[in-house]
């Protein structure tokens, strides 16, 4: 939505995009938005927003917070009439508001009031600082509160999902892990291992002893090792599958950690681990 190369604008009528090969203008508007996610059946659907980016002013983030809920408010009037009480799709509203706190608290307090099914936070994980990052989701929680679902958009560093999971976020989504994969950058039970480096070139050992995916138990970190610097499509993806595979067991692991009581030990652990790397 925000490539440079389609991206035109965002207002409160919708996105606007143009056609990079022949200049043709497409505005995606809420109530379109509601009905192409309505006919592909997903689960969940995700409100229109207007995402601003860390560089833009407090003042264009104002008006992205204003457009924002604009957008919110078309998206649950149509999702309303496209859903039944027997079978409805859920819906997400997203907060918007940069680091700016007065800013993040406005978004969801007007966000809020729609009573949608949960809400995401969003425009975080572009660059700010971890402090910043952290302070806006306790900013958004304190405001929408824990009886709603609450999904960080675009987190995907290990110990940063951790630290949300601790300050009450649900859910993610990110390209973090497949785009360091690519990199050669891959997470492991002690931390990121920066497979590119010279000391790997002949090791015969897996990227992490105590991983089960496919990728470990079956390939070398030499072997990734020289495909991804050859190029090659197979060690991209044997390292994003590798990565993929790392976060879903982390999740499994810390569901289990908070079910055993014992979430403060394994987010100490964590912080061991990826602090240092």
């Amino acid at each position: 939505m925000y490539s440079k190369k389609f991206w035109e604008k965002t207002t409160s009528e919708g996105i606007h995009f143009k056609n990079p090969y022949n200049g043709a203008k497409v505005i995606m508007r809420p109530e379109d938005s509601m009905q192409i996610q309505h006919d592909l059946n997903s689960d969940v659907a995700m409100a229109l927003d207007h995402m601003p980016i860390l560089e833009n002013t407090q003042e264009e983030i104002q008006a992205a917070v204003n457009t924002t809920t604009a957008l919110a408010e078309r998206c649950l009037k149509t999702h309303n009439k496209l859903n039944n009480k027997k079978k409805r799709q859920l819906l997400l509203g997203i907060t918007q508001g940069g680091i700016h706190k007065k800013l993040r608290q406005q978004s969801a307090q007007e966000l809020k009031k729609l009573n949608m099914d949960g809400y995401a936070i969003g425009g975080l994980a572009l660059g700010e600082t971890s402090k910043e990052e952290y302070a806006m989701i306790e900013t958004h929680k304190n405001i929408i509160g824990k009886e709603k679902l609450c999904y960080l958009m675009g987190a995907g560093n290990p110990l940063e999902l951790v630290e949300a999971i601790s300050r009450g976020v649900d859910c993610f989504d990110s390209r973090f892990p497949t785009q360091n994969a690519r990199r050669g950058t891959l997470f492991t039970s002690t931390g990121k291992l920066r497979l590119l480096r010279k000391e790997y070139e002949k090791d015969k050992q897996p990227i992490d002893k105590n991983c089960n995916c496919h990728t470990c138990k079956n390939y070398s970190k030499a072997y990734i090792r020289h495909q991804l610097h050859q190029k090659e499509g197979v060690g991209y993806r044997l390292a994003s599958y590798h990565n993929l595979y790392y976060l879903q067991q982390l999740m499994r692991e810390t569901q289990e950690a908070i079910m055993n009581r014992t979430f403060k030990t394994f987010h100490k652990a964590m912080k061991k681990a990826y602090q240092e790397t």
